[in-house]
């Protein structure tokens, strides 16, 4: 079951690069506060709904708060790189974070993978260098100002997402429950925008209306990072986090051809070769798992 909730997870996660970038937004703090609360929301709901609020616990705020710093980081990233830089240049750059849960995975969960896992896992990271390499060649050589700011601004947040996902992966093991560490990180993200806003004279910002272009194309980004949120979570039930977070990362596939096909940017005949490999290593890897 896992398997399909990582699936799930990784069609939608390719789609929020494409819906952020289609909406056309000016104003970024809107983008990332109205984003990020509607996920925070979906969440909270969640937990109020399993009578999460009822065992509300200062020690486990306690517990989780480097969590929330690590995944408000990686949300504010998510949404902002796309304002700088070209999909295409910095989507490879986001598979680098598969590495991270590999090293943590074996140190401290004691995963041993197999051969065949090992050989398909490593050839989706190389592929994602590649594809880089080749949108560089493709460019003449050059990249855009922006696209290196969107390049270093997808390694913090791949840092800061692979993490996260190791420890939520620890608490959901330790507390046999997926949804309990994400209401208390949501709960504190909702909160510290709000203060955020506050203290900045920002608040008019979570107007929805007013600060949001292309309304459909956001909410649809809200609703598919929800749904992204909640399939991720539940895949770390039975599922190997280094596996699971090679996989979302074929998300890739989704995010060049949506952004070929939607923002007309231009994909080179040896990327459309390199993603058609990750596809094959994304179903071998599955294969194998």
């Amino acid at each position: 079951m896992w398997l399909l909730y990582t699936s799930i997870s990784a069609i939608s996660a390719g789609f929020l690069s494409i819906c952020v970038r289609k909406s056309k937004n000016s104003d970024g703090i809107a983008t990332v506060l109205i984003g990020v609360m509607g996920y925070n929301l979906a969440f909270i709901l969640i937990g109020l709904f399993r009578g999460l609020l009822s065992t509300f616990s200062w020690e486990y705020v306690k517990l989780f708060f480097p969590i929330f710093v690590l995944h408000i980081t990686s949300d504010i990233l998510v949404a902002l790189t796309p304002k700088f830089a070209r999909i295409t240049v910095t989507a490879p750059f986001g598979r680098l974070r598969a590495i991270l849960p590999f090293i943590y995975s074996y140190i401290f969960f004691q995963e041993r993978l197999s051969g065949q896992q090992i050989f398909f896992s490593s050839a989706l990271i190389i592929l994602s260098v590649l594809s880089t390499i080749v949108d560089k060649k493709s460019s003449g050589g050059k990249l855009e100002r922006g696209d290196y700011i969107g390049i270093i601004m997808t390694l913090i947040m791949c840092f800061c997402n692979a993490t996260y996902s190791f420890m939520v992966k620890v608490y959901v093991v330790q507390f046999n429950d997926p949804f309990i560490v994400h209401f208390y990180i949501c709960s504190m993200s909702s909160i510290a925008l709000v203060l955020f806003a506050a203290f900045t004279g920002q608040l008019e910002k979570f107007n929805f209306n007013k600060f949001i272009d292309g309304k459909p194309w956001f909410l649809g980004y809200i609703l598919l990072n929800i749904t992204s949120g909640v399939a991720n979570k539940l895949s770390y039930v039975g599922g190997p986090i280094s596996i699971i977070t090679v996989l979302q990362g074929s998300s890739i596939i989704i995010q060049t051809l949506g952004a070929r096909i939607l923002l007309k940017e231009e994909v080179s005949n040896k990327k459309y070769l390199i993603i058609f490999l990750v596809f094959v290593c994304s179903v071998a890897l599955s294969f194998f798992s």
